[in-house]
């Protein structure tokens, strides 16, 4: 079994991704991001051809698993997220990062992780 090309997700409407030893963890940025599309990059682009984006998409952080591409989990978030994301532990708990905004208006966004820690 070969090894997917996951398209275009370190540009455009996604941030870069976070690989684990199982899961990948990518931020969307809303309105600016179609579907993510997994494929050769000629099916990718191919697929988004024409697309519009659609205004409803969410802004989220989506967890997928590796091997197989399926979302696993999605978290929706109140703003676009612009920088890839981290991950670090702190009194035990394990969080996950994203940076957000341009210009004078940025932050960070932290979310711990369900069943981590005390």
């Amino acid at each position: 079994m070969g090894v997917q090309h996951p398209g275009p997700l370190g540009e455009g409407a996604y941030t870069g991704p976070l690989v684990t030893k199982t899961l990948l963890f990518i931020g969307l940025r809303g309105s600016e991001a179609p579907d993510l599309v997994f494929g050769t990059a000629a099916e990718v682009a191919a697929d988004l051809e024409g697309r519009r984006p659609d205004a409803s998409a969410p802004r989220a952080l989506r967890v997928l698993d590796k091997r197989t591409g399926e979302t696993i989990h999605s978290v929706e978030l109140d703003v676009s997220p612009t920088g890839t994301p981290m991950t670090y532990m702190a009194n035990g708990k394990q969080y996950i990062v994203l940076a957000y905004g341009t210009g004078g208006s940025t932050g960070l966004i932290a979310l711990a992780l369900e069943g981590s820690g005390r």
